[in-house]
């Protein structure tokens, strides 16, 4: 008789880090007064509604001290911005770009079992048995606040696996071996 049984797990993080551009608190309630370029030029927001051709000239007006009144905000914008963070860091060259950086740790995760019996019956007759498991996940890091980790892709991948066989030799004489083999593998995919 023979058994052997083992188990591996691994437990690993992957460094993952995001750079982003999003909405100020002053830019959430529509106040864009302090918009600038990368030179420091004030950025203007136009009325989309004031758009008027006057002699083959395009006109807009822009909004009076760059602030969209509260009801002019699209109600589908008002729902979507509360699921972006706040700004973490100042913007590049004193903008509002790249002004979200996050880091965490994407986990790995892996759990494997394996089992194998062998006995001997007789000096004709010998059977073995393996059975093995293996139960893999990895996540993406978590880099929005835990409030809105809604809007981050958080799914957790998985990829379980599992294998079996069975082994059965019989030597009926000195030429003739019979030999009976099952086995089974499978891998189911999950989100």
């Amino acid at each position: 008789t023979f058994f052997f049984a083992d188990y591996e797990g691994l437990r690993q993080g992957t460094a993952s880090t995001t750079l982003s551009t999003v909405p100020t608190a002053a830019e959430r309630t529509g106040n864009f007064s302090g918009d600038t370029t990368s030179a420091g030029k004030p950025i203007t927001i136009y009325d989309p509604t004031s758009y008027t051709v006057t002699n083959g000239t395009y006109a807009r007006s822009p909004f009076p001290g760059n602030i969209i009144p509260a009801n002019r905000f699209d109600t589908v914008a008002k729902n979507v911005v509360p699921y972006y963070p706040l700004p973490t860091i100042a913007g590049t060259n004193g903008t509002q770009v790249n002004n979200y950086y996050a880091a965490g740790s994407a986990p790995y995760t892996i759990n494997q079992y394996d089992l194998k019996f062998d006995q001997i019956l007789s000096d004709r007759q010998r059977f073995s048995l393996r059975w093995s498991v293996r139960d893999p996940s990895s996540s993406p890091a978590q880099l929005f606040p835990s409030t809105i980790a809604i809007a981050q892709n958080a799914a957790t991948n998985t990829q379980n696996a599992l294998g079996g066989a069975f082994d059965y030799v019989y030597t009926a004489s000195p030429t003739d071996v019979l030999e009976f083999r099952y086995g089974i593998s499978r891998i189911l995919y999950g989100v």
